[in-house]
């Protein structure tokens, strides 16, 4: 059974729009969804309602997978295909038992992993809290290092696993504010600015033509004035209306990687190219 990249996307952003209700509730609406489990929650929800879609042959969704657990059961799977070429050729079983080695060294838990019906993970999702930036553009130290650790596992999952009806799809995803937008004209170039950024991070990882990419970045939630007029309207104290009553705009993001393949189909053609 192949699933549809496209509705693996869609479940990921309706978990995050599921999310921005509960926000309302939980906190203050201009803050970032905080601990990130609450977003991590959320989407497995939403993925796991995507996984009915495709009854009778659905998947299973787990939260706080050990990153090895999944690695090796990637492997295992691969390594059941591969057990008699192996046997016949000794370089290919010093192969095996390297890749063996290297699994171990992925250390800590996924956030969310989709599983086949055989037990074998197809698709994993990292979610993150805020990514922040310097004045000039750039991420911060902190930031930079999380989203290039998540980046490159998603990345090595498809790679070393995806080939052989393993991990054929991965997400990232995060959120990070608008630090200018005053107005609802305002928070397009914001977005599209940071679909430039991303696409930039993930060119520069020069990955195999054979991984598609792919940046989704929207609102998550704002409070913009509708115009110029308006955010300087004077209030009874005097000051502009922005001044007294600050606006603000969140955005979010998801990152994805996708090789197409017995896991995976890309039939809308969402992940039409690399960066």
């Amino acid at each position: 059974m192949a699933y549809e990249v496209s509705d693996l996307l869609e479940g990921i952003k309706q978990g995050i729009r599921d999310l921005r209700h509960q926000v309302i509730r939980l906190e203050n609406p201009e803050e970032v969804p905080m601990p990130e489990y609450l977003t991590t929650s959320t989407i497995a929800f939403s993925l796991a309602h995507v996984g009915r879609a495709y009854q009778p042959s659905t998947f299973s969704v787990r939260c706080e997978e050990l990153t090895r657990k999944v690695w090796n059961g990637s492997l295992f799977s691969w390594l059941v295909r591969s057990s008699r070429a192996a046997q016949r050729n000794p370089l290919r079983r010093n192969h095996i038992r390297n890749r063996q080695r290297d699994s171990k060294k992925r250390p800590g838990k996924i956030d969310i992993t989709l599983l086949k019906e055989d037990g074998f993970a197809f698709a994993i999702v990292e979610t993150k809290g805020e990514l922040t930036f310097t004045k000039s553009g750039k991420l911060y130290a902190g930031s930079a290092g999380e989203i290039e650790k998540d980046l490159v596992r998603n990345a090595e999952y498809l790679r070393d696993t995806g080939r052989r009806q393993g991990v054929q799809y991965s997400a990232f995803t995060f959120y990070t504010k608008d630090p200018s937008s005053v107005i609802e004209a305002d928070a397009p170039a914001f977005i599209s600015k940071m679909q430039a950024f991303f696409e930039r991070q993930i060119k520069d990882m020069r990955l195999h033509h054979s991984i598609k990419s792919h940046v989704h970045i929207a609102t998550f939630d704002k409070f913009l004035y509708a115009d110029r007029a308006a955010a300087l309207e004077a209030t009874e104290q005097g000051a502009p209306s922005y001044v007294m009553d600050p606006a603000w705009h969140t955005v979010y993001g998801v990152i994805s990687f996708c090789l197409v393949g017995d896991n995976i189909t890309d039939h809308n053609a969402l992940l039409g190219h690399s960066f």
